[in-house]
C-alpha cells in the first residue's frame, strides 16, 4: 500500500499545527511515586484545552497549538518509574519490588521538566514507560498502547518538519515501526485479555486494530474486522459509521 492514512494527514497546513504557545496549556502537577513514595512534578495538560482540529483514523487527537500526546507519560525523576497516566498508580506489590530492583537501582536520572517537552524528551519518557511495562510484566495491551503513542509522537514531529525530507522519511519509518509493534501487541491482547482492553470496549478496539492493519499493509485483516463491526447488532452507531467510512476508503485505494 503506497499511501497510508497517516500520510494523507500531511495535507494539513503547517500554520495550523504551529505550537508556539504550548506552555500556556500546561501546568506542573505534583505526583507521589508508588515505587519510592517520593513526590515529584511532571507536566500535564490543563483542563481547558485548545481547539481540536481532528482525530486521525487511529484515534490520535490533534489540537491547535499543542500536541497533548507528549504529556501522558509520567516519569518519577527520583527512581525512574514511568507509566502512562491511566496506569501510573496501578501496581502490585510484586511489581513495585521488581521495579525497585530492575529499574531504580540502575536509573541514572532524567532532565527535570522545563516549560514544555520537546519531541525527543517526550519520546524518551514514553520509552522509559515501555521499559517499565516490560520489566514489571504488565499486560501486553499496556505495552501496545505505549507503542501506539510513540508512533503518534513520531507522526507529530514529522507533521511540523517542513524542510528536511531525509528527517521526515526517518521519522516516518520510526512511526511505522511502532505502529507494527502496536498492531502485534493488540492482536495478542485480543486473544488473551478481556474487555475493556487499554480502556477500550470491543468495538472501539476492533476499529483501531483494523486501522493499524491497514497501516501495516494488511487490508484483508482490516476488512474482516470492519465487517464484524458493521453487521453487529450491539456495536454503537457512531463506531459502525466510522467502520463504513474506513471500509469505503479501502475500496477506493484497491
Amino acid at each position: 500500500m503506497t499511501t497510508t492514512i497517516s500520510e494523507n494527514h500531511q495535507k494539513n497546513s503547517q500554520t495550523e499545527l504551529k505550537r508556539d504557545n504550548e506552555a500556556q496549556y500546561l501546568l506542573k502537577k505534583t505526583y507521589t511515586c508508588p515505587v519510592c513514595d517520593k513526590t515529584f512534578k511532571a507536566l500535564t495538560v490543563k483542563a481547558a484545552r485548545p481547539r481540536l482540529l481532528r482525530r486521525d483514523m487511529d484515534m490520535r487527537p490533534v489540537y491547535q497549538h499543542i500536541d497533548i500526546v507528549k504529556y501522558d507519560s509520567i516519569v518519577c525523576e527520583n527512581c525512574g518509574y514511568a507509566a502512562l497516566s491511566q496506569y501510573f498508580e496501578r501496581l502490585s506489590e510484586t511489581q513495585v519490588k521488581t521495579i525497585r530492583t530492575e529499574v531504580s537501582q540502575k536509573f541514572q536520572g532524567i532532565e527535570p521538566a522545563g516549560q514544555t517537552y520537546t519531541y525527543a524528551e517526550a519520546i524518551l519518557r514514553y520509552k522509559l514507560a515501555l521499559a517499565n511495562a516490560i520489566i514489571k510484566r504488565g499486560k501486553i495491551s499496556e505495552r501496545a498502547y505505549i507503542c501506539l503513542k510513540i508512533a503518534w509522537l513520531y507522526r507529530g514531529e514529522r507533521e511540523i518538519e517542513s524542510e528536511d525530507e531525509g528527517k521526515r522519511k526517518k521519522l516516518y519509518n520510526l512511526e511505522m515501526d511502532y505502529i507494527k509493534k502496536a498492531q502485534n501487541g493488540f492482536q495478542e491482547a485480543s486473544m488473551n485479555e478481556t474487555f475493556p482492553i487499554a480502556g477500550m470496549d470491543e468495538w472501539t478496539f476492533d476499529f483501531l486494530l483494523a486501522e493499524l492493519s491497514i497501516e501495516c499493509g494488511e487490508p484483508a485483516s482490516a476488512l474482516k474486522l470492519l465487517s464484524s463491526i458493521i453487521i453487529s447488532r450491539t456495536a454503537p452507531d457512531r463506531v459502525k459509521e466510522r467502520a463504513r467510512e474506513l471500509r469505503d476508503y479501502l475500496h477506493e485505494i484497491e
